[in-house]
């Protein structure tokens, strides 16, 4: 009996092996296309034009309409063509539609996204720029100012590469519409999606395609490639902050009653970080480390290609790096606490708000009823933040017509090597209010290949886009609409 287990054993042992090996010889990656036809794109003008852009302060916070309408008038005066075949409608306070009619009506359109709005620069800020960050200074090769890389690029991409399309004679096979909200950076709840509203009160069915900002063409060496990678976001994690507050008795400090409101919220907080979402590998996250992996040495295709043994590994290999756990759980993140101003005076009443960042099998309803549970303190209140509010999305088919075309435009346009295209999961964009609809092919992609310390710029300090990396969004532009025609 003994030696029959033995030999069972081994048996298993072997047979697991060659599953292992077999599974990951099998594993091969998508050749990558050739380059395609160089457009011809005057870069010069088209940074010249997004200087122009920039020096309109259209900040969603400050609901200034004199610069929304300004933008308006310089978008109209600098793409002539565009504004005279296209038609045009406001929406809402600033946000803007441009239906580009197609060939054929009966076919489902396509919605490329973009914001006009940006982020206020800090106050007391503006010293520590190089150019003023509303001036659109151009200088060695790069485009300065506010909205350069988030997202005014993207809007003057879309309409120089209209424009030169409108030149040639092209006609959409399906209707376009440029989908241009005014408060993105501010949630998108009057801009997006009154334009979402719209569109779906027409009747049109879903999009053929939708295309907002989110991933770019990033440096390959972060994610251990030899060449650069596109990152075409395919789903976008959801978004809630709750306030929490613990309400009691005050007092002098001399006596304190325990706990405290600030002990109570305290205990609350640490339960929290001590007691995290679970961990999931799949969607997304799968996509993206299954498209890489057949690139990567022999070790890690054997991990990658056999999940079903080695997850675990590949999950705690993520949770390592803060950077790459936000792929595989919900994020929990204390940001803001408040609770008493006097240094010898218990307040009876301390807050805080936790910020969550929701991956695809929670929503928001579970998370605020697990952390309720995990609180487990009826003296601690929870409630919903009143702003962003998001479920995750929905996950976009990478083996639709949709993705194909996206990323054959990717490696006929960017670079002068065509990129990895690589599926992930991003954060909220202006295109949640369309997967919150239904649709299904929505995708996340800003068509620009980023410097390596694009993170700190967007939103940060001497904000710029390279004129090539523009230039070649306008020949991504260009190349998508013309490969929608076989959707």
């Amino acid at each position: 009996m003994f030696w029959t287990f033995v030999g069972l054993a081994f048996g298993l042992i072997v047979t697991s092996a060659l599953v292992v090996v077999v599974r990951t010889f099998q594993m091969t990656s998508t050749p990558v296309a050739e380059p395609g036809e160089p457009i011809a794109v005057d870069a010069a003008s088209a940074a010249n034009h997004l200087a122009g852009a920039i020096a309109f302060r259209t900040i969603a916070q400050d609901d200034s309409c004199a610069a929304f309408q300004g933008l308006e008038d310089f978008l109209s005066r600098t793409y002539k063509l565009t504004h005279e075949r296209l038609a045009r409608q406001r929406v809402g306070k600033y946000a803007l539609l441009y239906e580009w009619m197609g060939r054929d009506r009966s076919k489902s359109p396509i919605v490329l996204m973009a914001h006009l709005d940006v982020v206020p620069v800090l106050s007391g800020s503006e010293a520590t720029w190089s150019y003023a960050p509303f001036s659109g200074t151009i200088s060695n090769g790069y485009v300065y100012g506010r909205g350069a890389l988030d997202d005014k690029s993207a809007v003057i991409a879309l309409f120089e590469a209209a424009e030169q399309l409108l030149q040639t004679g092209y006609k959409p096979e399906r209707t376009i519409y440029f989908a241009l909200g005014d408060d993105e950076e501010i949630g998108g709840e009057h801009g997006a999606k009154e334009i979402v509203k719209l569109l779906r009160s027409r009747k049109l069915g879903d999009p053929a395609l939708v295309l907002d900002e989110g991933g770019a063409v990033v440096e390959g060496r972060q994610l251990g490639l030899a060449t650069a990678a596109a990152m075409i976001g395919i789903a976008e994690k959801g978004y809630v902050s709750l306030e929490l507050s613990a309400h009691g008795s005050g007092g002098h400090s001399s006596t304190p009653t325990f706990p405290t409101q600030i002990g109570r919220l305290a205990r609350a907080i640490a339960a929290l970080e001590a007691n995290q979402f679970p961990t999931r590998l799949d969607g997304a996250t799968l996509e993206m480390l299954t498209t890489i992996a057949p690139t990567q040495p022999f070790g890690t295709r054997l991990v990658m290609a056999n999940l079903w043994l080695f997850r675990p590994l590949v999950i705690h290999q993520l949770l390592s790096d803060p950077r790459m756990a936000t792929f595989v759980r919900t994020t929990t993140a204390p940001t803001v606490i408040s609770g008493g101003n006097t240094e010898n005076v218990l307040p009876d009443e301390a807050k805080a708000v936790v910020n969550f960042q929701i991956l695809q099998g929670d929503t928001i309803n579970s998370v605020l009823e697990r952390v309720r549970e995990v609180i487990n303190d009826t003296m601690v209140e929870v409630r919903l933040l009143s702003g962003i509010q998001s479920d995750p999305s929905p996950i976009s088919d990478v083996s639709s017509p949709a993705f194909a075309a996206i990323a054959k435009s990717v490696r006929e346009s960017i670079g002068p090597n065509p990129p990895l295209v690589v599926p992930f999961l991003t954060g909220p964009t202006d295109s949640r209010h369309w997967s919150a609809t239904g649709a299904r092919n929505v995708f996340r992609f800003t068509p620009f290949a980023y410097e390596q310390d694009w993170m700190l710029r967007a939103h940060g300090t001497n904000e710029r886009i390279s004129v090539q990396a523009l230039a070649d969004g306008v020949r991504f532009y260009t190349q998508l609409i013309r490969n929608t025609e076989g959707l």
